[in-house]
């Protein structure tokens, strides 16, 4: 809902993508990275190339060829932007009047005490591609 989806990924396996890549971590947990070393989000991305449909992926891959970098760079943005969206909406605050970025983790977010350094780096990292 927050971005377009690849052709031929729907809600099931989309589910199936996600769950894959954060069980290789061993129960589901928040690890930031695969046993191979991969980042958690990069992981769904290649899980979501691999499993698009043909004419998706031929846009897509292979990984290594350089004229379909623009294609993913595009389509990773747009899915981060979207999951920025999700994590941080913008929502309205009637007590200030004004509307606000909902858990935001910028400079002015507030208190982050107790909060996981990685956590911060990485929701600082996807909030560069904005709400």
């Amino acid at each position: 809902d927050y971005a377009d989806s690849l052709k031929g990924i729907g809600i099931v396996t989309a589910r199936d993508i996600v769950h894959g890549a954060f069980a290789s971590r061993g129960g589901g947990g928040r690890g930031e990275e695969e046993d191979d070393g991969v980042p958690v989000l990069l992981a769904v991305l290649r899980g979501l190339y691999r499993s698009c449909h043909r004419e998706a992926r031929s846009e897509l891959l292979p990984l290594d060829d350089p004229s379909k970098e623009g294609a993913r760079r595009a389509y990773e943005s747009t899915f981060l932007a979207g999951l920025a969206m999700f994590r941080h909406p913008v929502v309205y605050d009637p007590l200030l009047g004004e509307d606000l970025i909902s858990n935001d983790v910028g400079p002015d977010g507030g208190d982050r005490s107790g909060v996981d350094p990685s956590f911060l780096r990485d929701e600082l990292l996807l909030m560069e591609h904005g709400p």
